[in-house]
């Protein structure tokens, strides 16, 4: 309780000392002194934010609390809970929905599972007992009117559980869904209207994957149906993502020509989810180099080389790629991803005692993924393609692989930007026009004089309107102050207008 009381002392004293910042500006910092201080955010639009926070006692480790504290928009302090959930059970999941944010807990050695809903703006909570197995790598969480879904892996095959937390005492039900070591569950879609829940799977086959997409009953999670998306042995696909839109559902992913390759394109296809014939409306294949601005990353001289080779009908130019699942605005069939590519370092060891016997073994140790430029692609209904663009990522580094971009639209133009080591990167465009960058902007700091030394897990995403809110770590240095302000390491949140 002691601790409590102080976190919440210093978390207002923070927001007091928030003075001399615009209305468009604001910042809070909350000393983050031990790793374990890691903040989760949940953005609540115009209404603020939630931030959850795991409460441990050095002394009564037995103990597992969790802190909600709900904010407005310019950081005031609204209400605040603390939560115990039953003791060595961790966070795995999060979702949200209709106000209701969900909290699932599990532990990989114990067969208990909890879930705290929480009501957003109440802070009013229920927790959830259920029983499942053991042993389970939780890899999704979702819920929709009440109706849980949970992916993960038992024992290298993956599986599906399905709980009603509208029921009074809810029971862990496996979806029976055919699923094998050679399958993996590539997407999750829930459509309201119908009231039904589509999973894509990939089934490996000898040389190729098979994509099949199964049906279930929101409500009482019985398989209703299912077709095959492509079976086919050439080119072959890696991924597949699935987004509904009413009764049609919308797949894209990347594909090669052979096994066990890198990417050299992307697929679209559309179906009907209600059609009997599962036939495609189109299925559409695309290589990179058939997008004219997907190389403008590289200097001049490889992009004419590239233009000169696209002349041979055979030519392929491969590359990784990260794409999300694919978006419908406007009648138009946007796709969004990100390019990238793994490098090394050399392992080299060396035989201690220098005695020739020894053989010398290297290797290579994964270093980190090199982000070279993001892209944007559009299609009509038809899947025709349209037009695309891209942005330089300007070959920055990241430990580890994930979407790193974000994509918004503002009348005719589109907005790319990012955040990394405390500085926001921007560039906008309208279809095949040369992306406009921005200045670079520092990301709003507590005090002018402040010099960020070093920045872990930063993030920005558009809050609401035209703001962002950026967050993470930092550790701070102002020579022009001689109180314990000079110097601090704090968790930050940065609201600025864009």
């Amino acid at each position: 309780m002691k601790q409590l009381l102080l976190f919440l002392g210093l978390f207002i004293g923070a927001f007091f000392n928030t003075y001399g910042q615009s209305d468009s500006t604001k910042v809070l910092e909350i000393p983050a002194i031990y790793p374990e201080n890691n903040y989760l955010i949940q953005s609540l639009g115009k209404e603020g934010l939630l931030l959850t926070k795991s409460e441990k006692s050095p002394i009564l480790s037995s103990n597992n609390n969790w802190t909600f504290i709900r904010l407005d928009t310019n950081f005031q302090l609204l209400d605040s809970t603390t939560i115990s959930i039953s003791p060595k059970l961790y966070l795995v999941g999060r979702s949200q929905d209709k106000g209701v944010s969900y909290s699932l807990f599990y532990n990989y050695k114990k067969d208990e599972l909890q879930v705290l809903a929480l009501n957003t703006k109440t802070l009013q909570s229920k927790i959830h007992h259920l029983f499942t197995l053991k042993k389970l790598l939780i890899s999704s969480f979702v819920v929709v009117d009440g109706h849980c879904f949970v992916t993960g892996m038992l024992r290298r095959i993956p599986i599906i559980f399905h709980f009603d937390l509208n029921q009074k005492n809810p029971r862990v039900k496996a979806l029976s869904a055919s699923l094998t070591r050679k399958t993996k569950i590539s997407a999750i879609s829930i459509s309201r209207q119908n009231q039904e829940i589509y999973i894509t799977v990939m089934h490996q086959k000898y040389r190729h994957f098979v994509v099949k997409v199964k049906t279930f009953a929101l409500q009482t999670a019985t398989l209703k149906h299912e077709y095959t998306v492509y079976d086919g042995k050439e080119p072959i696909i890696f991924d597949a993502k699935l987004k509904t839109v009413g009764n049609k559902h919308l797949f894209s992913g990347v594909y090669a020509s052979t096994f066990r390759t890198l990417p050299e394109g992307f697929f679209v296809a559309q179906f009907d989810a209600k059609a009997d014939n599962q036939k495609p409306d189109f299925f559409k294949f695309y290589k990179f180099t058939d997008l004219e601005n997907f190389f403008n990353y590289l200097p001049k001289k490889q992009q004419n080389r590239i233009k000169d080779s696209k002349k041979d009908p055979n030519y392929t130019r491969t590359s990784r790629v990260l794409l999300r699942h694919p978006m419908w605005i406007d009648d138009q069939l946007i796709l969004v991803g990100e390019a990238y590519y793994p490098v090394y370092q050399q392992d080299n060891p060396l035989d201690p005692f220098n005695t020739w016997r020894t053989p010398v073994r290297g290797g290579h140790i994964l270093e980190g993924f090199i982000y070279t430029h993001g892209f944007m692609i559009t299609m009509d209904k038809e899947g025709e393609l349209l037009w695309d663009n891209s942005i330089k990522h300007n070959y920055f580094k990241l430990r580890n692989l994930r979407v790193i971009s974000a994509l918004k639209k503002r009348g005719n133009e589109w907005l790319f930007y990012h955040g990394r080591e405390s500085k926001f990167y921007a560039a906008s465009f309208t279809k095949t026009e040369t992306p406009k960058t921005f200045p670079i902007r520092r990301v709003p700091v507590f005090y002018s004089k402040d010099k960020i030394r070093r920045a872990t897990r930063e993030s920005v995403f558009n809050w609401y309107d035209n703001y962002f809110l950026a967050s993470g770590y930092r550790v701070v240095r102002n020579t022009e102050n001689t109180d314990d302000k000079g110097k601090r390491e704090v968790f930050y949140l940065a609201k600025f207008k864009f």
